[in-house]
This record gives C-alpha cells, structure tokens and sequence, in this order.
C-alpha cells in the first residue's frame, strides 16, 4: 500500500509538473500572438508619431529659417532656405579633426585648397569602385583643384570599408589611427560617434593651424550602406560638415541614411565657389551669399544624384 501510495503521488506531481509547463507554454505563446497581431497597430502608430514630429520639425525650421518651401526644388529656388541649408550645414559647429585646434573653429567656412588624393585601401566590388570614383568624379567637376583616386602609396585623405566599424576600429585601424593622430582624441572621437550613430560611417577631417583649411581626413564606409556613406561622408569632409536634424531637403541630416540631394550638391558648388574663402565667419559669407546663390541658380543644371 505504500509503495503504491507512493508511486500514485509521483504519477500526480508529474502529471502536474507537465500541466504547469503546458499551461507556461500555452501562456507564453498566447503572448507572443498577440504581440504579433498587435504589431501592425503599433508600427501604424508609430509612423504617424514619426510624422507628426517630422511635421513639427520641418515647422520649426522654415520659421527659424523665414522660407516657405516644402519640396527640394521649391527651397533650391527660395533663397532664404537655400542660405539657412548652407548657414547651418556650412557653419555650423559641428566640427571634427585637432581637439587643440578648435578654439575659433565654428562658424566659419572649412574647405579644401589644394589638389587632394583619395587613397582607397578596401576591399570594393566592382560596383561599388566604380560608384566611388563617379562621385570623386563630380566633386573634382565642381572644386578649382584636382581630385583624384589612388590604391597605393599616401593620400591626403584614407578611406576604409567595412561590414563591422565598430569591429575593425578596434582592430586592425587601431595602430593605424594611432599613426595619423598621436594621442586617443581621435580614436575616442570615431569610437563615440560609431556607438552614437550605430556604426554606420563617419568621416574626420584634419585642419592646418587655422582651423579652415583642411589638409586631411579619414573615412570610414559601410558596406551595408556604401552608396549613401560615401556620398555623404565624402562631401561632408570636405567642408559641409554639420548636420540639421530634421532638415528635409538634405542628406546632412542627423538620423538620415540617403544619397545627396539637389540641393546638397547646390550648396557644395556654393561652397566651392572662388568668392567664399576659408576662415570667412557667417557675417562675411552672408555678405555675398546673394550673388553667388543668384550666379549658382543661373547656370544650375540641377546635378542628378
């Protein structure tokens, strides 16, 4: 009898031991199907709060801003939104390169002077060189010097490609970035803005004693995302280099991953133009920001991107 009391005791805490995991297993995956079909509902819900605040944003910039344009071909046309675009993103105070060297870095124009090599030192597909150098390509077209691509030797600027940034800046870039800057400011730099923006891509330019004419730069590209970082990046290091978060119009814009628009290669032939020096503050540009925009829009052919 007690040996059968026994066993029938055991036949009912396992019974009830399966019953409690059925009943864990039924629970969780009742969860997991609701959570399914909620799903939708809250990916609706939050695009619309996506673009609600996209809406505020974009509100808040045309009134900051004084322009009225809603579209990239209504704001190339308006010149107020045009100079906000290149007073923002021109002069803005977003700066990159020597830690010791940015004490009057922001609010005046940063720009190359000189003939600049790109040296590529990853490992491209086809595609992927050839989009790269199109796009040194129409930059060359639209600077007064020389821009050209080379795979060996020393180049004024170094682009790097990779699946994993984070990953390999760790690695084998460590000694390299070591190399080009002798002390952790820059390596603390691009670890920074790889954890903020989730290792997509960066660039840093270098700049000479005045802090406005850039003598070098370094560019990390992702593969995941090559056509839009080597544009943006790019351009970026070479002078357009502030992003304004929930500006519609540009491809500078904190949370965007999208290739240049008009307006953006409007504003780096802005940029480039012959009047508009390096080390010119706001005042300065702004002075003859009129002209230059009307001589732009003149002969503006609207580059495609």
């Amino acid at each position: 009898m007690e040996l059968s009391s026994i066993l029938l005791k055991r036949r009912l805490l396992k019974g009830l031991s399966r019953y409690e995991v059925m009943k864990k297993v039924i629970i969780v995956i009742t969860v997991i199907a609701l959570l399914w079909t909620l799903h939708p509902f809250y990916q609706s819900y939050q695009a619309k709060q996506n673009i609600e605040e996209r809406k505020e944003l974009e509100a808040e910039h045309r009134e900051r801003g004084g322009y009225k344009a809603t579209t990239v071909e209504e704001c190339i046309n308006e010149e107020a939104c045009v100079w906000y675009a290149f007073k923002g993103i021109a002069l803005g105070a977003e700066i990159y390169g020597d830690g010791n060297n940015l004490k009057n870095a922001g609010e005046t124009i940063k720009k190359r002077t000189e003939d600049t090599e790109f040296l590529i030192d990853a490992d491209l597909t086809k595609e992927q060189l050839e989009y790269l150098k199109d796009h040194l390509t129409k930059i060359n077209n639209l600077t007064q010097f020389k821009v050209s691509a080379i795979y060996q030797g020393k180049g004024d600027y170094i682009i790097y490609s990779s699946h994993d940034p984070f990953k390999d800046i760790h690695g084998y870039l460590k000694n390299e970035l070591h190399e080009i800057y002798d002390n952790d400011y820059l390596y603390n730099k691009i670890i920074s803005t790889l954890k903020d923006r989730e290792g997509i891509c960066f660039a840093n330019s270098f700049f000479n004693e005045d802090t406005s004419v850039i003598s070098a730069g370094l560019i990390f590209l992702n593969y995941n995302f090559f056509k839009e970082c080597t544009e943006e990046e790019i351009t970026q290091s070479l002078g357009l280099m502030n992003d304004i978060n929930g500006f519609q119009f540009s491809a500078f814009n904190d949370g965007a991953i999208i290739k240049m628009t008009k307006l953006d290669w409007l504003l780096f032939e802005i940029l480039y133009d012959d009047r508009i020096k390096a080390g010119m503050n706001i005042n300065e540009v702004q002075e003859i920001f009129p002209q230059i925009y009307q001589d732009k829009l003149t002969n503006y052919g609207g580059l495609e991107t």
